[in-house]
């Protein structure tokens, strides 16, 4: 884990989080879909929504935030192990 699943989470998180949780609320009515995919997306709908989930990805955003800072120090050329 480093600086890329630190971004890609920042993006999905801050970016496009509301626009995912509205394209599964808008499959969960959507008329051409099944009614299996239907209840797929008012699934993760409603997982997306909760708050354990937005809690856990909070605590996953500083845990990688501050995984992706040690890793950053480590990969400087003038670090070693023993610093």
């Amino acid at each position: 884990m480093g600086t890329h699943s630190l971004r890609a989470l920042q993006v999905l998180f801050c970016k496009n989080y509301r626009i995912i949780v509205i394209h599964f609320e808008h499959s969960s009515q959507a008329r051409d879909s099944s009614a299996q995919m239907q209840g797929r997306a008012k699934n993760y709908s409603k997982k997306l929504k909760s708050f354990k989930f937005l809690k856990f990805m909070h605590l996953l955003l500083d845990v990688i935030k501050e995984v992706s800072k040690a890793s950053l120090f480590f990969q400087r050329d003038d670090v070693t192990v023993s610093d």
